[in-house]
């Protein structure tokens, strides 16, 4: 565990490292302030709901239900990993390369190497969004503050592998 300024600080995420990136005053106040966090928005609660969407289908192969949710998952149907082998809400937890605290994450998706077409193993995260205009690039992936500590823990997974495939599927 980490002391900074006096808060005992047990681990951190790759979210807070991306907020912590793009504005640390922003950061300080969510970690430490005591505030309330803001209520989650409409689009938030969306993504949260597409996300359930499609971890019910690919854990438990439950179809997608006929609701606006539902339909925007079924738009990535041909982009998903195989259902009831592959690994919802990988839980990580990254210790090595000198970091204190660790940073705790949850893969949305990880496709063992023996599930995959080329037998490279795979991590999937899902991103939903309003606007294509917010779509990140290949280039903006490549240095992602989120991408790149899924990207060491699936290797850590696969630890026989010295190759991942990430990634990132978008829905509008």
């Amino acid at each position: 565990m980490s002391d900074f300024e006096g808060h005992k600080w047990p681990h951190v995420s790759a979210s807070q490292f991306k907020t912590y990136s793009m504005c640390q005053r922003k950061w300080h106040i969510e970690r430490f302030s005591g505030l309330p966090r803001s209520p989650s928005t409409p689009g938030q609660i969306l993504g949260t709901n597409i996300h359930t969407v499609l971890e019910k289908y690919i854990r438990d192969g439950v179809d997608f239900p006929e609701t606006r949710e539902g339909e925007i998952a079924k738009s990535a149907l041909d982009l998903l990993p195989p259902q009831k082998v592959t690994v919802v809400e990988q839980k990580i937890n990254l210790t090595g390369m000198g970091m204190s605290p660790p940073l705790i994450g949850f893969i949305d998706a990880y496709v063992p190497p023996e599930h995959t077409k080329d037998g490279i193993p795979e991590v999937i995260d899902y991103k939903s969004t309003k606007s294509w205009k917010w779509v990140k690039s290949a280039e903006d992936l490549r240095t992602d503050l989120q991408m790149l500590p899924y990207a060491a823990a699936g290797l850590e997974i696969a630890r026989s592998h010295d190759k991942i495939r990430i990634s990132h599927i978008q829905l509008l």
